[in-house]
């Protein structure tokens, strides 16, 4: 997300499948509405990918900290073709989403970056982010963005980086309410134009295709 997506970032309550490959290697900055996440990707070159190919999470959220001798361990171990990490989550992101504001500390998302940017840099390991900021809302990924750039202007990286975005226009959002084209994801009541006009911020809720969409991008640009 984190987005220079440098790392990507995907947004909250979005979930990557870490199955997927397709990571940038070059810049890309892409916005649009109800269709990408909020996500946060970090490439520098894009690996040959062979049948097996291994991927390592740090931790289960960014920001909650991890044993750095753990995490290089698994880098010099295992060589993983990517390093993918939560940062969300769908029982606390609409929460963060209504506060506006991350769900871990400045520090503490610069402490767990920095490793993770390391790797990237020295070893040329691609990173995905999800669900930055705790809602991959389109503030906290730039916040993100900004935190990534803070610890590549001091440790003297240098990325290709791509950001998705997850935020949309709440007159979408009104005219599929009204048209009767929303409907809950569970045993919830129903969103009513009052409710969407009430809410801080609006987010999408979405899947890995968006990385899929800018693998596809990075193949004829």
């Amino acid at each position: 997300m984190l987005p220079l997506n440098l790392v990507g970032f995907l947004n909250s309550p979005s979930r990557l499948h870490t199955e997927r490959r397709g990571l940038l290697d070059h810049i890309i900055n892409t916005r649009a509405d109800m269709k990408f996440f909020t996500s946060l990707q970090l490439g520098l070159t894009s690996p040959v990918m062979s049948s097996e190919f291994n991927i390592l999470t740090p931790n289960a959220m960014l920001g909650y900290g991890y044993r750095a001798e753990h995490f290089w361990y698994g880098i010099e171990k295992f060589t993983p073709k990517a390093i993918i990490v939560d940062s969300g989550s769908t029982d606390g992101g609409p929460y963060k989403l209504g506060l506006n504001k991350m769900t871990c500390g400045r520090d503490s998302y610069i402490r767990d970056l920095t490793p993770i940017l390391q790797a990237c840099f020295h070893k040329k390991i691609q990173v995905l982010i999800g669900s930055v900021g705790g809602d991959g809302s389109d503030k906290h990924v730039q916040e993100m963005f900004e935190i990534v750039q803070e610890i590549s202007a001091k440790q003297g990286f240098s990325f290709n980086v791509a950001t998705i975005s997850a935020g949309f226009h709440r007159d979408l959002l009104r005219q599929r309410i009204v048209s009767k084209k929303v409907g809950p994801c569970g045993p919830v009541e129903e969103l009513t134009v009052e409710s969407a006009d009430r809410a801080i911020d609006v987010v999408a809720q979405m899947g890995a295709e968006p990385y899929v969409d800018m693998d596809r991008l990075r193949a004829v640009t």
